[in-house]
Order: C-alpha cells, then sequence, then structure tokens
C-alpha cells in the first residue's frame, strides 16, 4: 500500500449499545496506515461491531470515528459518507452475499465497487492467509 492512500483511523470515545448492553463502550482506538490490523477476542466482545462502525455499516451510540489520510483532506467520519466509503472495504463473513458464493467471485464483486481497491494487496493477503 502506498503512502497517498494509506489511511488513519481513530475513534474517540466510541460507544454502540444493542438495547442496553454495550458491545463497545467508550473506545479510544488509533491504526496507523498502511498496516495490517486484527482483532482478537471471545465471541460477543465487539469485534464485528468495531469491524461495522469503522466501515460506516453502523452509526454510533455516542464518541465518533474518524477516517483520514490519502485524498481525504480532513478526517471525516465513514458512517453515511460516500466519500470515505468508497475508500474502505469490509467483507464479512456471512450475511451480505449467499453462502455458495465463492471468495474470488466475492474479492471481485468488491473490487468493482470500490475505486481505491488495490488488487495486489488483496491478492498478497490471500496468498499470505492462505485463503481460497
Amino acid at each position: 500500500m502506498t503512502t497517498d492512500t494509506a489511511l488513519t483511523v481513530r475513534t474517540d470515545n466510541l460507544t454502540v449499545r444493542f438495547a442496553d448492553a454495550p458491545a463497545l463502550d467508550r473506545l479510544d482506538l488509533r491504526l496507523a496506515p498502511g498496516r495490517i490490523h486484527g482483532l482478537l477476542g471471545r465471541n460477543g466482545s465487539g469485534k464485528s461491531t468495531l469491524a461495522a462502525t469503522l466501515a460506516g455499516f453502523r452509526q454510533p451510540d455516542d464518541g465518533r470515528v474518524l477516517i483520514e489520510g490519502g485524498d481525504l483532506g480532513t478526517a471525516a467520519e465513514p458512517y453515511e459518507n460516500a466519500v470515505v466509503t468508497s475508500r474502505v472495504c469490509l467483507i464479512r463473513e456471512s450475511g451480505d452475499l449467499p453462502d455458495s458464493v465463492q471468495v474470488k467471485h466475492a474479492i471481485s464483486l468488491a473490487a468493482a465497487l470500490r475505486p481505491y481497491w488495490d488488487a495486489d494487496l488483496a491478492g498478497d493477503l490471500l496468498d499470505r492467509f492462505e485463503v481460497r
């Protein structure tokens, strides 16, 4: 990934609730640009909620997510922001496409929908993690 396309991700006091139960509770997070970050935790610990919130699929109940870098100019929130979400891609394990869709087809769809898609990086990651 080149530095002109790399994005910094930041959360400030991020809270997301399901009914009265917090999935994320006042989370402050900084993700450096141009790096691969992983989320580890037990079921129900908020990993998918965090990913969906960072990608702009879910609106925080409190706090904020800021994406900055590349040609975005100033930091911006991803929720309902087409400029930011065109630069961010989340391919979830299930729920978005039928289970019968192969990984290569899911990747092709993501590439077609994201103008900043890095096909070389995607291919390297698929090879590195032995995804078929």
